[in-house]
């Protein structure tokens, strides 16, 4: 027979592994901040891209996610996936209504899905634009764009607007093919370049403007600013109730900076608001995706 100090151990683990298994339930299905459900609430599903950590993402994006939930009346619900590579599994196979993406990712959308962009974020001056950037290690010989030549730079995915196309364009510029001269290293996420970065086992990276935090300044430099690349943006996909895409839409647009509340999540996302998307800034996306082999 087993002692009870025996039996209490057994207890204990069998609690522990209850729990760890509960925690891949959760992080498999993707869905973040559970409690945040209302019961008797109409549940809207929003996808949202991976381009930092599952930390990052949440920390960034589930305060906008609150704030349509209280304007609308929906329970606005954040899915996640675990890589660039699986965002479009997710989005086909969570019944979701809505996804928060970078403009590469909603171009594909809206060829292979027939997706509709409710409202694109806005930065600084009233720029439709943000940038991305190449950064190094604090201390690095990189100076220039023409000094990653040969080197080992990693990225997020290939199929990010401003983690990869941006950079590429600026480099395509500069007479330096990003596929031939370069050791692409994909990461998964920009973060995880950075922390790579940090470990010495890049020699360089690509990221967004909004990956680049103050305290980065420290470890890391920005090597270079690229290519203008339109901001994130929200879409509908077909199926979408329209009243729920234009509560959606209202809600995004009526954001500005006159309310602080609002104010503070759109800072957190590097926004000033929310604005109609303009077909020329995507069509010219559309056009260096092609001359650059990028396929959407």
């Amino acid at each position: 027979m087993k002692s009870r100090k025996q039996k209490s151990k057994f207890r204990k683990a069998g609690r522990l592994l209850r729990s760890y298994a509960f925690g891949l339930l959760i992080l498999g299905a993707g869905c973040a901040d559970i409690s945040r459900v209302r019961y008797g609430q109409e549940t809207v599903k929003m996808a949202v891209l991976p381009s930092r950590s599952l930390q990052g993402m949440a920390d960034r994006y589930l305060p906008l996610l609150r704030y349509l939930s209280n304007e609308t009346g929906y329970d606005v619900q954040y899915i996640s996936s675990n890589s660039y590579s699986g965002f479009a599994a997710t989005v086909q196979g969570s019944d979701v209504q809505l996804v928060l993406a970078d403009p590469l990712s909603l171009l594909t959308l809206q060829k292979a899905a027939r997706a509709e962009i409710l409202a694109v974020g806005w930065g600084a001056g009233g720029s439709l634009y943000t940038q991305g950037l190449v950064i190094a290690p604090q201390g690095s010989r990189i100076e220039d764009l023409k000094d990653l030549s040969g080197r080992r730079v990693g990225l997020a995915s290939q199929r990010s607007a401003e983690g990869f196309l941006s950079q590429a364009w600026s480099l395509k510029e500069q007479g330096i093919d990003v596929r031939k001269d370069i050791r692409l290293v994909p990461c998964g996420n920009m973060d995880e370049v950075k922390r790579k970065l940090r470990a010495g086992r890049l020699e360089a990276g690509f990221i967004g403007l909004e990956a680049w935090e103050d305290s980065d300044i420290q470890d890391l430099k920005i090597v270079a600013h690229t290519e203008p690349v339109p901001h994130w943006a929200i879409a509908a996909l077909p199926g979408t109730a329209p009243e729920i895409a234009e509560k959606i839409k209202s809600a995004l647009l009526a954001m500005g900076p006159p309310k602080e509340g609002q104010q503070k999540i759109l800072a957190g996302l590097g926004l000033v608001r929310f604005g109609q998307a303009e077909e020329p800034a995507f069509d010219d996306l559309k056009a260096k995706a092609e001359r650059l082999g990028i396929p959407y």
